[in-house]
């Protein structure tokens, strides 16, 4: 057991567990586990709310329902469970652990809620989704916005589905293949194929990074084909000028 311990500064480091509690319970947990011996944390926020006309200032917890305990894993559990809490497990069904002091812990947290896991069963569910799709591909967006500055996306494509010839004027383009394989061709002005690229990473190939102005095109080899997509924003539709006119506009 992590015994609390008044002396300590904020920057000192500590295994943190993330425990989750009704909202508005966070403060009663912190006391009973106090009580326990443990060393807790809650980190707070100022809000302003209206009440009847008026503005006030209320402290609230900065994670509504979240608050971290310093201790034994299996010690912490047994007693958050008592408590009608319960600790927070991470993508592996491990305790959401953080080795950090006081005044980076909430910082650290956020990161780990805002990290997102690229998995098998994510490839499986946007591959289900471009089976079902009439063009035969879907996007999974990364990025918050269409405004974003940088897109990522993860990209499923099933043999059938067809990106036409085109070019991104003053933006590369980054193809990193997760998982089956795709064949990538490229062209001069006039339509001719001047190199084609297999991507498969059982073969070693795992992606390429196209030049802006560049005129190319895709198709998948394998079902369940899925790549992972970086490119500059903000998104605008392809103007006419990008989209070959000796090939079929139909994006």
């Amino acid at each position: 057991m992590e015994k609390a311990n008044n002396m300590m500064t904020d920057n000192d480091m500590m295994c943190w567990h993330a425990l989750y509690t009704a909202p508005k319970s966070e403060h009663k947990l912190m006391q009973r586990l106090n009580a326990a011996g443990y060393t807790t944390y809650c980190p707070m926020q100022a809000v302003f709310v209206k009440w009847k006309g008026h503005t006030r200032k209320v402290i609230t917890p900065l994670f509504s329902g979240c608050l971290f305990v310093a201790g034994n894993v299996a010690e912490v559990a047994s007693l958050a469970s008592s408590q009608k809490a319960a600790i927070l497990l991470d993508k592996e069904g491990k305790s959401l652990s953080i080795e950090a002091g006081k005044a980076e812990l909430p910082a650290k947290f956020a990161q780990l809620l805002m990290m997102k896991l690229i998995t098998e069963e994510l490839l499986d569910t946007v591959t289900s989704r471009a089976k079902e799709n009439s063009r035969l591909r879907m996007n999974y967006n990364f990025h918050a916005s269409m405004d974003a500055p940088i897109h990522r996306l993860l990209n499923a494509l099933e043999p059938g589905t067809y990106l036409p010839p085109h070019r991104h004027t003053g933006k590369e383009e980054t193809y990193l293949v997760l998982r089956g394989s795709l064949l990538a061709f490229f062209y001069d002005d006039a339509g001719n194929v001047t190199d084609k690229v297999c991507l498969n990473p059982s073969e070693g190939k795992y992606g390429l990074e196209i030049p802006s102005n560049t005129w190319h095109s895709i198709i998948a080899l394998e079902s369940g084909t899925v790549i992972f997509e970086i490119k500059k924003g903000l998104y605008q539709p392809l103007p006419s000028e990008d989209l070959a006119s000796w090939g079929s506009s139909d994006f």
